[in-house]
């Protein structure tokens, strides 16, 4: 009869649980991973897992492994993947699509500097020589892998690799040379505890025994496995010792046990559709029965043999064809290199004439150079000659340029000297016209007070006109230091967000006892919910003007109304009397100091500046002053101010605004 060896070495590596939690366990960490790092290695755990159960499930998570790999530029994790796709279709019997993937993993393991990955290659490129039956090419991986193990110091790599040695000598038929580097193995395995290689190396070892006759030392090692096949509850493993078990009660004539194990051990590897393996478990029950005398029943697992090794030897093609593609690619690639050296050396030739080239250029330009410096040497005398009147030329431009200066600063300050001057005799002239008068009539009321001569009824007349002229005196007053100031650049604009409600209130509050004397009513109609930004003071100088005229010429009993409309970016604001209005002519006048003055209806003096003051204010806060009137029909004074910037985004209740409104 003839025997057959346990060819798995590969799965070493690799633990296969069929209906264990630990698959259950890991789907369910899937769930919860979040990093691409954590996803790619429990599919890669679970392709492992899913090796002696499933096929698909195994081929399908290495390759879920691959693509995340590929997208976080994972190449560790690459490696591992086509690993794992490779050892998939190992298991499966597609033995050339395994060995290129092997060998990507292998390339990339080794660019990335990974012994560990470049050991498990090795190994498992050396397995698929073994099922070539290429003995001498598996045996020189196999110590490739072997002597990376040791560097890095892996125990459990370094048992593998020695076991699957004493396997390749086994095939050579060096027994002894095999049973050697097996027990080695065997110690190794047995040393770090690793379970599934200590169940290998006992198959392995039962192999050996059954081919020297030793069949109950063989029964022995395969019992032994078993047990712990069973137990972790790995099928391979518990198929490979039921075929070992098989042989060794068939070397020891023990048929009908050697039929029982041989049964189970088809009926399992059919599950796990491993068809390399059928194949053997076939050959075994065609010779059972031919020992039995059931000739029926040989040639059924004869036919059943034939079968799966017409698969196995297409495998096996291609296989071939793989490697072809593969010699093909490295000897194109080794090609390629030929030729990246001699363009490569071509370019360093060209360099160096190049670089002669450049050397003569340059002792060229050297020669040059000495010339041109002769030749200039001779001019020099005469360049300096010439540097030294454009110096000269220059130094008189500064001066100039200074003295253009000085000039401008002198017209500048005397034409500021002379508007100052101007404001000077503007500043006298209103006091001695307009602000002499109110103090000369305030001094003749408080003398007639004086005397005592005046009876009661009229006393208190008086006091109203005192406390008139008196207040008149103070804002006419107020106005000038005001205008004086303006005029000599004295105000501070400080503009901010403020309620124009409530400076007009504050105002009206101010005038309202000039407005009870004459028995003139007061309306504030300014929305109280407008917020405009501007300078709080100067816009109240703006208002007490503007309502103090309305009042000097408004008759006595009338109304002043102070009204107030959103128009785009603005507010306006408006102050209207009933009173005796203004002429057409002199409405161009109003607005410039001194050019014009008048007296109210109750014979109210006035500066002349109070106007002037408006507009100055108004358009430093950014905004326009206008008149409407008709002469004896009353008067609209209206002054617009920028919206606040939290104002301007609501609703507007839009007005148009002439443009021979607006001065």
């Amino acid at each position: 009869m003839k025997f057959f060896l346990y060819l798995g070495f590969f799965f070493l590596s690799f633990v296969a649980l069929a209906q264990n939690p630990k698959i259950k366990g890991l789907e369910a960490q899937l769930k919860t991973a979040t990093t691409p790092e954590e996803q790619i290695e429990l599919y890669i755990k679970l392709s492992k897992e899913y090796r002696n159960i499933s096929f698909e499930q195994s081929l399908g998570y290495a390759k879920k492994a691959k693509e995340l790999a590929k997208q976080n530029g994972d190449s560790t994790a690459l490696s591992s993947a086509f690993n794992s796709i490779g050892v998939a279709y190992d298991l499966y019997g597609n033995y050339s699509k395994a060995t290129s993937y092997y060998y990507k993993s292998l390339r990339i393991s080794e660019a990335i500097g990974d012994s560990t990955g470049m050991s498990t290659n090795y190994n498992n490129i050396a397995n698929i020589f073994d099922i070539r039956n290429d003995i001498p090419k598996s045996i020189e991986y196999y110590n490739k892998s072997l002597e990376i193990a040791r560097a890095i110091k892996d125990t459990a790599s370094v048992a593998r690799a020695i076991i699957n040695l004493g396997s390749s000598y086994q095939l050579l038929g060096q027994s002894d040379k095999a049973l050697f580097y097996l027990k080695e193995g065997s110690r190794l395995y047995t040393l770090v505890k690793n379970e599934q290689g200590i169940v290998m190396s006992a198959n392995n070892l039962g192999f050996i025994h059954s081919e020297r006759g030793e069949w109950k030392t063989a029964i022995t090692q395969h019992n032994r496995a078993l047990e712990l096949a069973t137990n972790s509850n790995n099928y391979l493993d518990v198929a490979y010792s039921l075929s070992g078990l098989a042989v060794a009660n068939f070397t020891g004539k023990q048929y009908d046990k050697a039929l029982q194990y041989a049964l189970e051990n088809l009926r399992i590897l059919k599950e796990l559709n491993s068809k390399d393996e059928i194949q053997i478990a076939a050959m075994i029950l065609n010779d059972i029965y031919l020992e039995k005398g059931d000739y029926r029943k040989a040639h059924e697992y004869l036919t059943l043999h034939s079968q799966y090794k017409d698969s196995v030897h297409n495998a096996a093609i291609d296989l071939k064809i793989t490697e072809l593609q593969l010699t093909y690619r490295n000897e194109k690639a080794e090609q390629e290199n030929q030729l990246l050296k001699v363009e490569r050396r071509l370019k360093n030739q060209q360099l160096e004439r190049n670089t002669i080239i450049q050397v003569c250029i340059l002792a060229l330009l050297l020669i040059a150079c000495m010339a041109a410096f002769v030749f200039f040497r001779s001019r020099q005398h005469l360049h300096g000659i010439n540097q030294l009147l454009m110096h000269n030329s220059v130094i008189l431009s500064q001066q100039k340029a200074e003295l253009t200066d000085q000039a401008k600063l002198l017209n500048d300050q005397k034409e500021e000297l002379e508007k100052l001057n101007t404001v000077k005799d503007r500043l006298f002239s209103v006091i001695a016209h307009d602000l002499k008068g109110p103090l000369v009539s305030l001094k003749g009321l408080l003398h007639i007070a004086a005397t005592g001569s005046v009876p009661e009824d009229k006393f208190k007349m008086l006091l109203a006109k005192l406390e008139t002229s008196q207040q008149n005196a103070l804002w006419l007053l107020d106005n000038l230091l005001v205008w004086a100031k303006t005029q000599m650049r004295g105000i501070a604009f400080r503009p901010k967000n403020v309620t124009a409600h409530t400076l007009a209130q504050e105002t009206l509050h101010l005038l309202q006892p000039q407005a009870q004397q004459k028995s003139i009513t007061l309306h504030n109609n300014i929305d109280e919910a407008d917020v405009v930004t501007a300078d709080p003071e100067t816009t109240k100088i703006v208002f007490r003007n503007l309502i103090s005229n309305a009042i000097k010429f408004s008759y006595t009993g009338g109304a002043i109304s102070l009204n107030s409309v959103r128009i785009p970016g603005y507010l306006e604001l408006s102050v209207t009397d009933e009173g005796v209005g203004i002429q057409h002519d002199v409405i161009d006048k109003l607005f410039v100091a001194r050019n014009y003055s008048s007296s109210g209806t109750a014979n109210e003096k006035g500066s002349g500046l109070g106007l002037a003051l408006c507009k100055e204010f108004i358009e430093q806060n950014g905004g326009f002053i206008s008149v409407e009137s008709k002469f004896r029909n009353g008067s609209t004074f209206k002054f617009t101010l920028p919206l606040a910037a939290d104002a301007v985004d609501q609703p507007t209740k839009t007005q148009p605004v002439l443009e021979s409104e607006l001065y």
